[in-house]
């Protein structure tokens, strides 16, 4: 008797895989899989956006820091000058593509941060882009004042008025990188947006 019992559970349990409660089972585990490549696509957008700001942040950081004054020992502050000019040009194309990443971060993750963190991501986000369009209309504007043939600035006066403005608006721009980089490294995927 004992033994029929439990041959009569086993048969219930087995046919009970293959009623309604399978397909739930399969439905979850759908589910579960679309959670984890989403994650991962979460994952994967955030290190880019990371990436991108370590490049053009950190790249202008280095440059600025370190290679500018080396450069302006070793070869002078004229030759160092040209030298800047076309690292400007690359520097300013990684802050753009940081700008979109960044935009596309936050329309995909409002949900995943506090309200005052995608404010602040919102607008500095809003300020590198302006300061990124208005230093790439300084370059060319500086560009048209030097002639690389000769190492030389053709209009000495206007040409280190619009460097100084050049200059603060590369400064503004990286210190609004700076609490994108704070909000980056202190917002996880996926987690409570009250936190």
């Amino acid at each position: 008797m004992t033994t029929a019992k439990i041959f009569c559970v086993s048969t219930t349990s087995s046919t009970s895989i293959s009623s309604p409660q399978a397909g739930e089972s399969s439905s979850k585990r759908r589910e579960a899989r679309t959670l984890i490549r989403q994650r991962g696509a979460d994952q994967f957008r955030r290190f880019l956006v990371f990436l991108t700001l370590a490049v053009s942040f950190g790249g202008f950081l280095f440059y600025a820091g370190v290679v500018v004054p080396a450069g302006t020992s070793v070869i002078g502050a004229n030759t160092q000058g040209f030298v800047t000019q076309l690292v400007t040009r690359i520097l300013n194309l990684s802050v753009l593509v940081t700008v979109l990443l960044l935009t596309w971060d936050i329309v995909v993750s409002l949900s995943h941060r506090s309200t005052a963190a995608n404010r602040c991501l919102i607008v500095c986000t809003i300020l590198i882009g302006l300061s990124c369009l208005t230093l790439i209309w300084l370059h060319q504007r500086l560009d048209s004042m030097l002639d690389a043939q000769k190492f030389a600035v053709l209009e000495d006066e206007a040409f280190y008025g619009l460097h100084r403005i050049y200059l603060w608006t590369s400064t503004i721009q990286w210190l609004c990188s700076l609490p994108v980089f704070w909000i980056f490294a202190n917002t996880g995927i996926g987690s409570d947006p009250t936190e």
